[in-house]
């Protein structure tokens, strides 16, 4: 064969294996970038459970402080309710109310009822005591 051809020849199959190389190499960037978007979404999903499991427990710890609260208050609103009950039916005695007032002297503690004037700066304490019970009193 004349030699412009071979030379020809012989470039063309460099040329092609020149791009096939190109090529190869070019998906292997790809396939790179591929598996490091992948562990990216993984480590994004990893990192968005965590959080939301974060948020979960404040939510929980949140529910049970509020469920806590809720319970105390209802306690105190049904011992408040039988000692009103007591009182209603008459089984109890009758509230002690008395007036602290600041003076120049100091406190004053006034035995008052319930038609007793009060004055800005007064405090008033009611203790309720149950009939026959040895209950703790309520102020």
């Amino acid at each position: 064969l004349p030699s412009p051809r071979v030379a020809d020849s012989r470039r063309a199959v460099l040329m092609s294996s020149t791009r096939k190389l190109q090529t190869s190499a070019q998906l292997m960037q790809i396939k790179q970038q591929q598996d490091d978007f992948t562990r990216q979404i993984g480590k994004l999903d990893a990192e968005r459970k965590m959080e939301l499991l974060r948020e979960l427990q404040d939510a929980n710890l949140r529910l049970a402080e509020v469920r806590a609260k809720l319970q105390s208050t209802a306690e105190k609103l049904q011992y408040a309710t039988i000692v009103k009950s007591q009182f209603v039916r008459g089984s109890g005695s009758e509230p002690q109310i008395a007036v602290i007032r600041i003076s120049e002297k100091g406190q004053l503690r006034i035995l008052a009822n319930e038609e007793s004037e009060l004055q800005p700066g007064d405090v008033v304490e009611i203790t309720l005591r149950p009939g026959s019970s040895s209950e703790p009193r309520v102020q």
